[in-house]
């Protein structure tokens, strides 16, 4: 089970404190020349604005307020309350895009209704000034006044497959009332996974784990879930996106709706990614490998997971938007076997968080003890047995050199891709009973046209019993993969005996061994051999990417 299956959430409240920014260099002497000149408010979802005057009401679920000035403004100090003096739960930061010098106001909890705030921004030599040094004369105090109506409302966040330039996993903090919460994950492709995780801010009680599963054979499905909150306050909600092919240009839109629904800074997460491979062998402390792909904005913390509890939070006392911290992560505590290692970065406005995870080995002992470290498999069939897709005869042997039957390496690429064969499924083969332990994996890979089997006397035949050759294994892999003769055009591979390779097995042993995942020996890849269950685990790494 992944990270974000058990990903165990920070216990935190969202805090309304005053953002405190260095004073940027001045070129002149500073005059009080900083012109405050507006103020408006963005709807959600359009994003459109409603210029109002000092004092006007406007809706709680406003997706920001905008104060305009007419200089780029440093934010030094800012705060927002009620008419009885209480910090409100607003986010303040400065931005500035290209034609217009603002500075917004984000709500990360609910206001109350029928209540008058007030931004307060200091003024004088010490207080607001923009980058040319030019500060308010005096502190600049707007008021605005919430409505009373009650709203029920919908979030779009933005998740991407993960990629280079965005995050594995983005989590979003989120007030709501007690109720209904609609989770609605739309343009799922290609197989892709959402893996979520709802919890408690304050406790990290899990609430729901729901998954969104796509169809290999579908793109751009449009798939909803709804929980129950059980009551008002702080939720956090983590998303962990696998995608089983590279869809870089593709946006997953997950929109939440809820009563009193009120998401902090939708539109940010910071990036970074683990440059690391799954399954890398880490049985000593080991420094990782991180890359930030975003440095607009200070990082103000990270957080460093193993099987997700946390073991580390490193604050980021660096004044530096590229700076990222980073320490040595202590495996010397893990047992043998597969672990989570993941890194969480924490964004200057808000609770939300991005990051990364990576799957780790660690492998001190041999698990069998005809598979010494110094086998050429052990790599591989460690690794396998590990990940519980294969397992040993009993007495601690695996039996390497033993041949791979038809209904095992069924079973073995069944477990590895996840496979199961719909309900409903007609079991094609007079040889396959309902009885039969490998029943499922076989029809789960007849299902997704991995396997067809040999027809005699008008009947389809599997033969589970009889061995697989390495041909046979090589085209099972091959039609996962979608491997065509026209993909692999006139490439031959540099085996002595490539002729003596079925027809229909050729373009699948060639694109394997161009990619390194079948190998022959002596310059033969001996095509009517038997696969030994030394070479299966073998092909089943590399398709791992390992």
């Amino acid at each position: 089970m992944r990270f974000c299956k058990r990903f165990s959430t920070l216990l935190c409240l969202t805090l309304l404190v005053p953002l405190v920014w260095p004073t940027a260099p001045t070129t002149a002497a500073a005059t009080a020349n900083l012109v405050y000149t507006g103020i408006a408010w963005q709807e959600p979802i359009t994003g459109y604005e409603h210029t109002f005057a000092e004092g006007d009401t406007v809706p709680r679920n406003f997706e920001r307020l905008i104060l305009r000035f007419d200089g780029q403004p440093v934010l030094r100090a800012a705060t927002v309350t009620d008419s009885l003096g209480n910090s409100a739960p607003v986010s303040v930061y400065p931005y500035h895009p290209s034609s217009w010098y603002d500075t917004i106001l984000t709500p990360t909890g609910p206001l109350k209704k029928n209540e008058t705030y007030t931004i307060t921004i200091p003024g004088g030599a010490n207080g607001e000034h923009d980058t040319n040094g030019h500060f308010l004369a005096n502190d600049l105090k707007v008021t605005f006044h919430t409505d009373d109506q009650p709203f029920t409302q919908s979030v779009i966040l933005v998740v991407h497959p993960p990629h280079n330039f965005s995050p594995e996993i983005r989590r979003f903090r989120f007030y709501a009332q007690a109720g209904p919460l609609e989770m609605k994950l739309e343009s799922l492709r290609n197989g892709g996974v959402v893996y979520a995780r709802l919890t408690r801010a304050e406790t990290g009680q899990v609430v729901s784990q729901p998954i969104f599963s796509g169809d290999p054979n579908q793109d751009f499905l449009t798939l909803t879930q709804t929980v129950t909150l059980p009551e008002a306050g702080y939720y956090d909600i983590l998303m962990d996106v696998k995608q089983r092919s590279e869809a870089q240009d593709i946006e997953y839109q997950l929109t939440l709706t809820a009563p009193e629904l009120i998401v902090a800074e939708k539109n940010y997460v910071p990036a970074i990614r683990l440059n690391m491979s799954d399954y890398e062998v880490h049985t000593d402390p080991f420094l990782p490998l991180v890359e930030r792909y975003d440095t607009d904005y200070r990082v103000r913390s990270v957080q460093f997971y193993l099987d997700n509890q946390m073991q580390r939070e490193l604050n980021n006392e660096s004044a530096s938007t590229s700076a990222l911290p980073n320490t040595t992560v202590d495996t010397s505590g893990l047992r043998d076997g597969i672990h989570t290692f993941a890194m969480m970065a924490k964004g200057p406005f808000s609770e939300n968080m991005g990051g990364d995870e990576k799957l780790i080995q660690v492998d001190r002992l041999d698990n069998f003890r005809d598979v010494p470290h110094n086998a050429w498999m052990h790599r591989a069939v460690e690794l396998m047995s590990d990940l519980r897709i294969v397992s040993g005869v009993g007495n601690g042997v695996y039996e390497p050199d033993r041949a791979v039957t038809r209904e095992e390496f069924a079973k073995i690429i069944a477990t590895t891709l996840g496979l199961r064969a719909a309900t409903g499924f007609a079991n094609p083969f007079a040889d396959v009973s309902t009885g039969m332990w490998s029943y499922a994996p076989i029809n789960a890979l007849a299902e997704s046209g991995m396997i067809t089997g040999d027809v005699r006397n008008g009947k389809r035949y599997f033969r589970p019993s009889d061995t697989i050759t390495r041909a046979e294994a090589a085209a099972i892999i091959g039609r996962h993969l979608g491997v065509t003769a026209e993909i692999v055009g006139s490439y031959q591979p540099p085996f002595a005996d490539y002729n003596a390779v079925p027809t229909w097995a050729k373009p699948h042993v060639a694109w394997l061994q161009y990619y390194g995942w079948l190998n022959g020996s002596n310059g033969y890849i001996y095509p009517s051999s038997t696969l030994t269950r030394a070479e299966a685990a073998q092909i089943l790494v590399k398709y791992l990417g390992v």
